[in-house]
């Protein structure tokens, strides 16, 4: 599981639950603060999905989503890497090595037209 993709998934079950906008361990600030600390390597490892159970935790406590839908969010957080230079953006024609950084975060190695998984930029 990618752990940042995962996260980044967690903003509408945020908005939609009934937490409190400022608390200083689950409100709907501090846990937005969470995430983005997860997904620009802030926090990193064990420690980024700690948090993101923590997270996940208390959207299912403030009724913004169900046990089963933060399962499905872990199980679905994948990213597909590929390793054929055809299917990856920023192949170019010469025989230099082909980039494929994303615009907006840099990220690595994603399939063609599938866009930047954390924030939809797209791949130079």
């Amino acid at each position: 599981m990618d752990v940042k993709i995962a996260a980044d998934q967690l903003w509408d079950s945020i908005n939609s639950s009934s937490l409190p906008y400022e608390h200083a361990e689950y409100g709907k600030d501090h846990l937005r603060w969470m995430i983005l600390e997860i997904k620009f390597g802030a926090v990193e490892g064990e420690k980024a999905h700690r948090w993101l159970g923590w997270i996940q935790g208390c959207v299912c406590v403030g009724g913004g989503a169900t046990l089963e839908e933060m399962k499905q969010i872990n199980k679905n957080s994948k990213v597909t890497r590929v390793t054929d230079p055809i299917n990856l953006v920023g192949t170019s024609t010469t025989k230099e090595k082909p980039t494929n950084e994303c615009t907006c975060c840099g990220g690595p190695g994603y399939l063609k037209d599938s866009g930047c998984p954390l924030h939809g930029g797209q791949y130079e």
